[in-house]
């Protein structure tokens, strides 16, 4: 479970929100909210491990969901932005608030690394500021801290830098989680 999942939880949870998708959902996670949750992903073994927390799941490209506009009343992405290349970002964002009516949640860590799995879809080949996402018009929230060096360190520093400093500065998060209201 990463750090910002509460947060996701309760944001879902207090919108009371009938339908939920979740894009890049890997091996899933359990949304228990909605009534109605659909996971998508690239990677057939990860989307079959997935099949048992979700109402229906979707073998397809994230780029371009199959999915009517507004289809949706929340849509997340959680830990996807980041496995694609910086000149799809953009769109793959566009294509979240597509098929959402209500709500986008996008998490990205707050910093670039490399990744390795089995998933060949896994790899890190981004980096994305909360600048990019208040740009787009939204809200971000940094979760956990980070500073160069040791993680002995960061971990020692979480113990007397307020989450609510961390959550208002997502640069010196290990995450940050962007999120938008639909107008439409």
């Amino acid at each position: 479970m990463h750090i910002f999942e509460p947060f996701l939880h309760n944001e879902i949870a207090s919108a009371k929100q009938k339908t939920l998708l979740d894009v890049g959902c890997g091996k899933g996670v359990a949304w228990m909210s909605p009534s109605y949750t659909v996971g998508c992903d690239g990677f057939l073994p990860w989307l079959k491990v997935a099949a048992d927390q979700y109402n229906d799941v979707v073998l397809c490209e994230i780029e371009k969901l199959p999915f009517k506009d507004s289809s949706f009343e929340t849509v997340i992405a959680v830990e996807v932005i980041e496995h694609l290349p910086q000149s799809s970002g953009l769109f793959f964002v566009r294509e979240l608030e597509r098929v959402s009516s209500e709500k986008v949640f996008i998490s990205t860590p707050a910093h670039f690394h490399q990744s390795s799995s089995e998933n060949p879809l896994d790899t890190h080949l981004s980096y994305w500021s909360p600048w990019f996402f208040r740009k787009m018009g939204y809200k971000v929230k940094g979760f956990g801290f980070r500073l160069i060096g040791s993680s002995a360190f960061n971990k020692l520093a979480e113990l007397f830098i307020p989450p609510l400093f961390v959550s208002l500065f997502p640069r010196i998060a290990v995450y940050s989680v962007a999120y938008k209201e639909m107008l439409k």
